[in-house]
């Protein structure tokens, strides 16, 4: 049997969390945001959702309620809501504590480790799924919804869920602004930014298969100084590339002298 839930937020993960839950068989049955433009937009993607205007519960049927806005607005949000009895609330971020829910009477985190784009489809179920419970009961409700849409969900106390969300960081949006520097190289001299997709694909292939650093290649685990002077030179009106460039290359440099 499936949950009736209620989302809170209506930004680029609410729409698509609601949508994948009520394609596992659950119900959706109201959006709460700020925004009661995108919140009328998400309702009309869903079954019989409504749009609801103020965070007082009191009188829901839903079972779950999920909290999806930023980070920060986490405990403003929270600070207003009013719950029927027998709920859990839950929030969606990698690094708050589910502390900030203690004030409700069964709260947790279930947090979707991916990035979303309103426009750009998910595979649910290649999504991994943490969950963090203020109870074994409330753990075992998170666990089944996160279950019920992805074949990676897991229970993930807030240490492991924060460190998991760095390494997220480091790994994809790190990475994404240095693909930012790359494509502003090539874009200087109206050169395609997808000639980089075949070695990047063989990169981050490499780095799953081999572990990355065995992957790890280039003129600075060779220690080819002529090649990063050059580089450098290059860089020589950039000094924000130029700084990252060097103290990428020093690392490199450090930990392979190491390993």
């Amino acid at each position: 049997m499936g949950y009736r839930i209620t989302m809170i937020g209506s930004g680029n993960l609410a729409s698509h969390l609601a949508p994948a839950l009520e394609n596992a068989g659950h119900f959706v049955s109201e959006v709460y945001s700020r925004n009661q433009a995108a919140a009328k937009g998400l309702c009309s993607h869903l079954y019989d959702a409504r749009h609801v205007n103020s965070p007082d519960f009191s009188q829901s049927k839903s079972a779950i309620f999920i909290i999806a806005v930023s980070d920060d607005a986490i405990e403003d949000v929270s600070s207003q809501i009013i719950l029927p009895p027998d709920s859990i609330l839950v929030h969606t971020s990698g690094t708050k504590s589910i502390s900030l829910l203690s004030g409700f009477e069964q709260y947790g985190s279930f947090y979707p480790l991916q990035t979303f784009t309103k426009k750009k489809k998910i595979s649910w179920e290649e999504v991994p799924i943490l969950v963090e419970g203020s109870s074994q009961e409330t753990t075992k409700h998170l666990l089944a919804l996160a279950r019920s849409i992805s074949a990676k969900a897991f229970q993930a106390p807030e240490e492991k869920r924060k460190l998991i969300h760095l390494s997220a960081v480091y790994s994809a949006n790190f990475a994404n602004h240095l693909l930012y520097m790359a494509k502003s190289l090539l874009d200087e001299k109206d050169i395609d930014f997808t000639i980089l997709k075949p070695l990047l694909s063989e990169t981050l292939t490499k780095a799953f298969e081999i572990d990355p650093i065995k992957a790890q290649t280039g003129p600075a685990v060779r220690r080819d100084i002529s090649t990063i002077r050059e580089h450098l030179k290059i860089l020589d009106n950039k000094e924000d590339f130029k700084k990252i460039y060097k103290d990428i290359t020093e690392n490199i440099i450090k930990v392979h002298s190491q390993s």
